[in-house]
């Protein structure tokens, strides 16, 4: 949802008129995505691809007072994120009601041994190990010596062997892997009902209907990949300036997944306010003329 939202506001950022009105959804994206990084930090390629592309865009720009203006509201945007954070950080550490200790957190290397070890999915053996090093700085470090001797044993020609296969895994599924996990969830009550009933089948772990729901999930979300597909083909990088932002956005989750834990599609699920609509336009731009015509 708060990805969501900040789109809504790059939306409102791009059509404001008024000065003020720019800066305060400027403000608002950066908090917003103090809310993505608090609870899903992956989510925040959006952010990285828009302050990318438009930093790219404004110093190619030849108008220097729209250029001024522009660079000064991707400065409130940082600023607003980089501000909330710090909030967001300093509160934690003085009202959290868990004691925080900073230096037994896991490192990002733990992470990324994870990715290209086994499917490259979440590996609890990994994790415990990695733990009983107990300070961040000895995990940090064993983890990398595990990754130089895992990339050893590999090799250049199966890592990338690895990587395509874990990119086949990290998409591949329209359910999200939804059920893959946990135990089948019979309901505390009965049914009241056979609409009730109808429901609880379709989505409960072990519901005698949830195959045929994946079944409808695959073939919308097949529709979906026709759709990126598509938005590769029709893009304009110079004219489709959102289209291209969401295209990095996509390049930057995927590359995100590769090198850190993924493997399940469901990962994907913090990426799909972006993902949806370049499917959409995709769509929208290869069936235009046939709707006009």
């Amino acid at each position: 949802m708060p990805i969501s939202l900040a789109l809504l506001c790059f939306a409102g950022l791009e059509t404001a008129t008024h000065v003020y009105l720019k800066l305060l959804f400027a403000i608002l994206i950066g908090f917003l995505f103090v809310v993505v990084y608090e609870t899903k930090p992956s989510g925040i390629v959006l952010l990285i691809a828009w302050t990318l592309d438009d930093i790219t865009r404004e110093l190619l720009n030849k108008h220097k007072s729209r250029k001024t203006l522009n660079l000064i509201v991707v400065l409130v945007v940082m600023l607003s994120f980089v501000g909330g954070q710090y909030v967001a950080n300093k509160f934690v550490e003085t009202h959290s009601p868990v004691r925080v200790v900073k230096n037994r957190a896991l490192p990002w290397q733990n992470f990324v041994l994870i990715g290209m070890t086994g499917n490259g999915g979440y590996n609890s053996p990994i994790r415990h190990t990695t733990l009983d090093f107990v300070t961040t700085k000895k995990m940090a470090q064993y983890s990398s010596q595990q990754i130089s001797k895992r990339l050893n044993t590999l090799g250049f020609v199966s890592y990338l062997q690895f990587l395509a296969g874990k990119q086949i895994r990290n998409t591949d599924r329209g359910d999200f892997s939804w059920g893959q996990e946990g135990i089948p969830q019979p309901p505390f009550n009965r049914t009241k009902g056979s609409l009730q009933d109808r429901i609880r089948s379709v989505y409960l772990i072990g519901g005698r209907h949830q195959a045929d729901m994946s079944f409808y999930y695959q073939v919308v979300w097949l529709l979906a990949l026709v759709g990126i597909l598509l938005s590769l083909v029709k893009v304009n990088p110079v004219k489709d300036k959102w289209v291209s932002i969401l295209i990095l956005s996509m390049l930057g989750a995927f590359l995100y997944l590769l090198l850190f834990e993924g493997g399940r599609s469901r990962y994907l699920i913090q990426y799909l306010p972006t993902l949806i609509p370049l499917s959409a336009w995709g769509w929208y731009v290869n069936t235009e003329k046939n709707i006009e015509n």
